[in-house]
C-alpha cells in the first residue's frame, strides 16, 4: 500500500498537534492540583482550628463539655488553683482519671480528685504509699516529696470509685470522706486552657 508526502505529513500534524493538546490538558491539571495544594498549606490550619471551634462550641452547647474552674490546691502540682478546665461525662471511668464530682455532703460544690481503685479493690495506705490489691501503687504524678500518712484499708463498693489528691498533705479525699458514688461524677478532666493548656 502506497502511502503519500501529503498523508505522511497530515498523520505527524495531527499526532503534533494531539500531544500538544494532552501537554495542554496535563499542564492544566497540574495547574488545578498545585492551586490546590497551595490553597490547603495556605488555609489548612485556619480551617481546621475553625472546624474545631464549631466542634468545640456546639459540644459545650449540646452539654458533652462542661467547664470548670479549679478552687483548691489538692490537685498540685497536676493542677493550680484557678485552673480552667472542660470536663466530659463518659461514665466510662479508669486508673487514673481525674474526675469532678458533686460533693454536696461535704458542704462543697465540686470537688477534683484522682481516681485509685474501682469497684471490687482493696485499698491500703501504709508506710506512705497506696497499695492497691496489694501491690504498691506507683504513682509518678505526684511531687517527689509527697507521701500518703494517713493508714486506712478498705474494699470498693459497686457503683463507687476511691478518690485521692494529688496534693496528700492538704487533701480532702476518700480518706476522710470515703469511697464516692460513680453517679455523683460530673465528668473527666480532659482539657485545661490555663495555666498551662493540657490535653489529659
Amino acid at each position: 500500500m502506497h502511502v503519500s508526502d501529503e498523508e505522511i505529513k497530515l498523520n505527524e500534524e495531527n499526532m503534533k498537534q494531539e500531544e500538544t493538546l494532552l501537554n495542554e490538558e496535563i499542564a492544566e491539571e497540574t495547574a488545578k492540583e498545585t492551586v490546590k495544594r497551595s490553597f490547603w498549606k495556605e488555609n489548612g490550619s485556619t480551617i481546621a482550628m475553625a472546624v474545631f471551634v464549631a466542634f468545640f462550641a456546639l459540644s459545650l452547647f449540646t452539654g458533652l463539655w462542661k467547664p470548670v474552674v479549679v478552687r483548691q490546691t489538692s490537685m498540685y502540682p497536676t493542677l493550680h488553683d484557678r485552673d480552667y478546665l472542660f470536663i466530659v461525662r463518659t461514665g466510662d471511668y479508669t486508673y487514673g482519671d481525674i474526675v469532678v464530682f458533686n460533693s454536696a455532703e461535704l458542704r462543697q460544690d465540686n470537688l477534683v480528685k484522682r481516681i485509685i481503685a474501682l469497684p471490687g479493690d482493696h485499698v491500703a495506705i501504709r508506710g506512705g504509699s497506696v497499695y492497691l490489691n496489694g501491690e504498691e501503687l506507683p504513682e509518678e504524678y505526684l511531687g517527689p516529696t509527697v507521701t500518703t500518712d494517713d493508714f486506712m484499708e478498705t474494699t470498693v463498693s459497686d457503683g463507687c470509685v476511691f478518690l485521692l489528691g494529688d496534693n496528700r498533705s492538704v487533701s480532702i479525699d476518700s480518706r476522710a470522706f470515703g469511697e464516692v458514688p460513680m453517679d455523683t461524677i460530673l465528668g473527666e478532666v480532659k482539657l485545661r486552657l490555663f495555666h498551662k493548656p493540657t490535653l489529659f
